[in-house]
């Protein structure tokens, strides 16, 4: 038979492991955690500089076509992209309407009709939106907004001489 104090020593023990094992989990879970939100933050830097490189590289080569697949990371559902308000409120007098974004993006339509910003691309996870600017860019229609499937986004860029023409690149 084990003494009481074999027993006691024993709880102790089993108590003692529970806690080391809790403490394990707890910790290696925000590890887990903090790596995955550096990735994203990683991936979000990665897909803003190759916006950037792609927008300037193809500028200058007049009537260049190329296509890129990016991988944007994080939550995000989302792109818009405006050349600023000069050609956006253009869409109001053409189409004698309020922008289409008023209703689906309020505060990027706040933003591009009532501040000068320099920002034209816009990253939506929710509701308000990432802000940088990637270079001179033309668009077919101001603003121009393209969903983000499953972390990628393809876009078709055409070199214009001193801009770079933004345009969706479907899948098959």
């Amino acid at each position: 038979m084990i003494s009481n104090k074999a027993q006691t020593q024993q709880v102790f023990v089993y108590i003692l492991t529970i806690v080391i094992i809790g403490l394990i989990f707890i910790f290696g879970f925000r590890a887990v955690n903090y790596f995955l939100n550096k990735g994203d933050q990683v991936s979000y830097i990665n897909f803003i500089t190759d916006m950037e490189d792609k927008v300037k590289i193809m500028g200058p080569k007049y009537g260049s076509i190329d296509r890129k697949e990016f991988f944007v990371g994080g939550d995000f559902t989302e792109v818009c992209f405006t050349t600023g308000k000069d050609g956006y409120t253009a869409d109001t007098l053409i189409y004698g309407s309020p922008s289409p974004l008023t209703k689906t993006h309020p505060i990027m339509d706040n933003i591009v009709q009532h501040s000068d910003i320099r920002e034209n691309m816009f990253l939506f996870a929710g509701q308000s939106p990432e802000k940088e600017y990637i270079g001179k860019i033309h668009l077919p229609r101001n603003p121009s907004c393209f969903v983000i499937n499953n972390g990628k986004l393809r876009l078709q860029f055409e070199g214009l001489g001193n801009r770079t023409l933004i345009t969706e690149w479907p899948y098959s």
